[in-house]
């Protein structure tokens, strides 16, 4: 298996990252009962001791699938002091916890996975989801004439004028690239072949999310990164503005 997507380590890492740059100090982790939520939770919480415990854990607050009343979480949340929501999870419950808080007035902002940038968290939060913070390995926005034309190209092919999920997209196409390379290069259909191909790629790949050179090494089962193609300088934080994410910094952009 090679996988070509951030992995929650690097995504855990920033999200607390982030939390510690903008000078909190109380923080609320909220998230889903799947083990998709439980294992983030986790994540967050290491992260949080490997970043020298600058963040207070004051709530640690779960939810079903399914769920869309989450007064109770927040109300515990916000009287035991959070600055800030760390939240982990996927699906609409996103937007019931963001629209939540605004009918409880919290001004605390939501930092997340990238699960946040989905549309189906984005319009059914709406105005309520502006400034939600998550870590993004590609941007919906025209930054290099590849770039453009794979977003132009998308809208054009599927009549959307904006990437329900830019990253699954965008992680999909670049994707699909690599395997084709590493086809090439094993100049065979023998998956054990391409298998090989893949672990030493010779030629560079042109995607949209990067150029990609020698993505992934040869299996060390001691070092599950040679199977990781994204390390943390390959993902960004983005920001929710006006129902689009878009970089939460300038310099990213650059």
């Amino acid at each position: 298996m090679f996988r070509f997507a951030a992995h929650d380590g690097i995504q855990a890492a920033m999200v607390v990252e982030e939390a510690i740059s903008k000078k909190y100090t109380k923080v609320a982790i909220v998230f889903d009962a799947t083990n998709y939520g439980v294992s983030g939770r986790d994540d967050l919480l290491d992260q949080i001791k490997q970043q020298g415990n600058k963040l207070e854990v004051v709530a640690t607050e779960k939810f079903n699938i399914g769920d869309k009343d989450m007064t109770a979480q927040l109300l515990r949340a916000k009287s035991a002091g959070a600055q800030a929501i760390l939240i982990w999870g996927i699906g609409p419950e996103l937007a019931a916890v963001s629209n939540g808080m605004a009918k409880l007035d919290m001004k605390s902002p939501l930092i997340g996975g990238w699960t946040l940038s989905m549309s189906n968290y984005i319009d059914n939060a709406g105005k309520n989801s502006d400034g939600t913070l998550m870590p993004q390995t590609f941007i919906e926005d025209p930054i290099t004439p590849k770039v453009k034309s794979f977003i132009n190209g998308y809208h054009k092919a599927y009549n959307v004028s904006r990437i329900p999920s830019p990253v699954s997209a965008a992680q999909g196409y670049d994707a699909v690239l690599i395997f084709a390379e590493a086809v090439k290069q094993a100049q065979s259909g023998d998956t054990r072949k391409i298998k090989d191909a893949l672990e030493d790629l010779k030629a560079p790949v042109k995607g949209v999310i990067s150029t990609w050179k020698k993505p992934f090494s040869k299996w060390d089962p001691a070092n599950f990164e040679t199977h990781e193609a994204f390390r943390r300088a390959d993902t960004v934080m983005g920001m929710v503005k006006d129902g689009r994410v878009v970089f939460a910094n300038a310099e990213d952009r650059k």
